[in-house]
């Protein structure tokens, strides 16, 4: 772990800035692309170890945060659907009543 924790570290150093404007630019959100990176990295501590160092490791984290990133945006999207469609807050209410029977 102390190899892939220091080649985390020296990515980080030399191409944070160049990832994080990646991600920002494709999502318009930085504090997103920040928090999916973070995540990327933490995945990367976990699976690497294990998997081995991808080719690319600064590929590698852009694309792991990316695709976490999207899923949160869906798991977001989803939920709003979710509490839109729900039975209670489609029942229509008559003035002066609450909808309850």
């Amino acid at each position: 772990m102390g190899g892939v924790k220091a080649l985390l570290d020296r990515v980080w150093r030399d191409e944070a800035g160049s990832m994080l404007g990646v991600l920002s630019r494709r999502l318009g959100d930085l504090d997103l692309a920040e928090d999916a990176l973070q995540e990327a990295v933490g995945e990367a501590l976990r699976r690497w170890p294990a998997d081995g160092v991808p080719d690319s490791p600064t590929g590698w984290l852009v694309t792991a945060a990316w695709r976490k990133a999207v899923d949160r945006l869906r798991r977001e999207r989803a939920g709003r659907r979710s509490s839109r469609s729900s039975p209670v807050s489609r029942r229509p209410s008559r003035p002066g009543t609450t909808g309850w029977r």
